[in-house]
């Protein structure tokens, strides 16, 4: 019987899967990377604060008129250049618009990544989407687990806090 082999029983392993862990409804949103995400009425003030600044800087250029106590900023020719210089000049230099920084807010993609020029340009004429629809794109932030808009989510982009 010295002759004989002993046939070795090999049991393959099984497979790992990975794990997701998401953040249950009414749980705080926390991405893996440790950010927390800006929600509608934090983004909404920056939104306030912004068109105060568009107002002023467009009635330097009259965009911008106050009658009666009434304040009427308009954006039309050659002047829409003006709110879309703003907005994507400082998505692309600092990630967020003065607003936002004020709050402590940035726009980031997907990955954690700078905002490129290529997605600030998508999100911004994605914000029309947003706002058709009885600016439902915009109160979707108030609803959706990761506190994206339409426009977040069509240019995979993700408002976090900064502080």
């Amino acid at each position: 019987m010295e002759n004989q082999t002993k046939e070795e029983l090999i049991i393959p392993e099984a497979p790992t899967e990975e794990v997701v862990v998401t953040n249950p409804p009414g749980a705080p949103s926390t991405p893996q990377n440790g950010h927390q995400y800006g929600g509608f009425w934090i983004r909404f003030l920056a939104v306030i604060i912004d068109s105060i600044i568009l107002s002023v800087i467009g009635s330097l250029f009259g965009a911008t008129t106050i009658n009666g106590g009434m304040v009427s900023v308009n954006f039309v020719g050659w002047k829409f250049i003006i709110p879309l210089a703003y907005t994507l000049g400082f998505w692309i230099w600092q990630g967020a618009t003065p607003g936002k920084i004020i709050l402590g807010l940035k726009i980031i993609e997907e990955g954690d990544k700078k905002l490129t020029w290529q997605k600030a340009v998508i999100r911004y004429f994605s914000m029309i989407i947003s706002a058709i629809p009885f600016m439902l794109g915009f109160i979707w932030a108030g609803f959706e687990p990761q506190k994206r808009t339409w426009h977040d989510l069509l240019a995979r982009t993700y408002v976090i806090k900064t502080k």
